[in-house]
């Protein structure tokens, strides 16, 4: 497979239950526009960095799901600028979380996906982001520790 472009986003909702983080990522479809090919959404039980740990563990997710589908080439598509600073080597990475994040890319690269990181504002009307954030609050509120879909959205 090719280039894939692939959304992701966290959420964190201290008031709903501030044992979990949610994560989600959505891979837009290359037949349709603003089609849905795939989701993956979950929750991380006690996050150390709140809403940061769905960040991450979003992409990393993704980031399996590329290898798994013998993709070579991904587009990151994310609402916080910390994702592809870290994984560039932009941000110093000061926090277990970060730090285990950057390694993992790094490894990812190693292995030969190539990782794009382009940064998108977060609920200003991009679909996708506007579905990865669905999917990662929905995750929380509804305490769905895993899903998945392998339909249009």
């Amino acid at each position: 497979m090719g280039l894939i472009n692939i959304h992701t986003d966290g959420s964190y909702k201290q008031k709903v239950n501030p044992n979990v983080s949610g994560w989600a990522f959505c891979i837009e479809d290359w037949n349709e526009d603003q089609a849905v090919y795939y989701w993956e959404s979950g929750l991380i039980q006690n996050p150390k960095s709140r809403q940061i740990d769905g960040e991450v563990k979003a992409v990393l997710m993704a980031i399996e799901w590329a290898f798994k589908h013998n993709v070579s080439e991904i587009n990151i598509y994310h609402d916080y600028v910390g994702i592809g600073k870290w994984a560039n080597g932009e941000w110093k990475t000061r926090k277990e979380v970060s730090s285990n994040y950057f390694f993992k890319v790094q490894e990812a690269r190693r292995n030969g996906l190539t990782i794009n990181y382009f940064w998108e504002r977060g609920h200003n009307g991009n679909y996708f982001n506007v579905v990865a954030d669905a999917l990662a609050t929905s995750s929380v509120d509804n305490n769905l520790p895993f899903s998945n879909r392998n339909e249009a959205f």
